[in-house]
């Protein structure tokens, strides 16, 4: 049986051992089954819960092993870098050399440089990048400390719901987060 058809199981199992208006149990092999089909839904559910542990130790491990690969690109990166600064210390601008290992030449590129004292508010709109983006941990700190002035805890669906007084649409929601450990 699979598990998103237990719940079901168990509903019809339940209907069919006990009697809705007394509470007294009038199948008893409906109401073994209600006990069986609870450890295959438990059963089932740590289950699933070890391929969650499973693929998260993948998933940690992979992003280690892809910060140490990171890390290791940036360091041969700034090798390069440096080395090529070296030898443009001590070649000549446009002189070649070249052999069956390697070649060495130059080329012409240009560069933009914005020097610090630039004021980017006073470039022209074309010019600049403008981001806007909500920042949430601040939104969080603005509703929630005023909802704790006003002393009020609203609740929706059984949960806590904060909203701002001015802005709709900003919403502080506590929710119930799945754990597997």
């Amino acid at each position: 049986m699979r598990l998103y058809e237990i719940p079901m199981e168990l509903e019809a199992a339940l209907m069919a051992a006990i009697d809705s208006e007394t509470g007294e149990v009038i199948d008893k092999l409906a109401f073994a089954e209600l006990g069986q089909l609870e450890g295959e839904l438990e059963t089932k559910a740590l289950n699933i819960a070890c391929l969650i542990k499973s693929y998260k130790a993948e998933m940690d491990a992979l992003k280690a092993e892809a910060k140490a690969l990171t890390t290791r690109a940036g360091q041969a990166s700034s090798k390069v870098d440096s080395l090529k600064r070296y030898l443009s210390t001590y070649i000549p601008d446009g002189v070649k050399y070249a052999d069956s290992r390697a070649k060495i030449g130059w080329s012409k590129s240009t560069r933009v440089i914005v020097q610090d004292e630039v004021d980017c508010a006073k470039l022209p709109t074309n010019l600049r990048k403008i981001e806007h983006k909500p920042i949430a941990t601040e939104i969080k700190k603005v509703i929630m400390a005023y909802h704790k002035q006003q002393g009020n805890l609203p609740v929706k669906n059984d949960f806590k719901t904060f909203e701002h007084p001015l802005i709709k649409g900003l919403i502080v929601k506590e929710v119930n987060n799945l754990q597997v450990g």
